[in-house]
């Protein structure tokens, strides 16, 4: 009778002890996210509404580096929006322009315009409609590996 009592005493001890039962929700450690270095963090720059219609679209231009560049001409003879696609991991500040070359033009929204500015590693693309001239793309950036491609689109 004694070992069945010594073997029952146990059992209860061995429930109750510490570690045998799991902590409350509010009580558990909670783990902090984190971004795996070097990894991408994807920045929505634009986003097609779905009432919109698809569009057809021409490559135009595509270029790569890593740290400043350009590329160019874009010779535009008419009224032209242009869809600008970039590609870059960097976490230093990446800006991309689109510089009218014409000495002659004054007006600002043309001469020389900033179509994506990001701090972060990013993916996206803009749309910026253009009057007839001749254009180059220019990358601003402190270092990292990019991709640009410009397409001429149309609803």
């Amino acid at each position: 009778m004694s070992r069945i009592f010594l073997a029952f005493l146990v059992l209860i001890l061995a429930a109750c002890a510490p570690g045998g039962q799991a902590a409350p929700a509010d009580e558990l450690p909670t783990q902090v996210p984190s971004r795996t270095p070097g990894g991408p963090t994807l920045t929505p720059v634009s986003f097609i509404p779905p009432e919109s219609t698809p569009v057809q679209a021409s490559e135009l231009l595509r270029f790569e580096g890593e740290g400043p560049g350009q590329g160019g001409p874009i010779r535009l003879d008419s009224e032209t929006t242009l869809r600008i696609h970039w590609q870059q991991f960097d976490e230093q500040v990446f800006q991309i322009f689109v510089v009218n070359t014409d000495p002659n033009q004054t007006d600002p929204r043309y001469k020389k315009v900033s179509v994506a500015l990001s701090a972060v590693p990013s993916i996206g693309y803009t749309d910026y409609l253009l009057i007839p001239g001749e254009y180059l793309l220019m990358v601003e950036t402190g270092a990292g590996k990019w991709t640009v491609w410009v397409e001429s689109i149309r609803p």
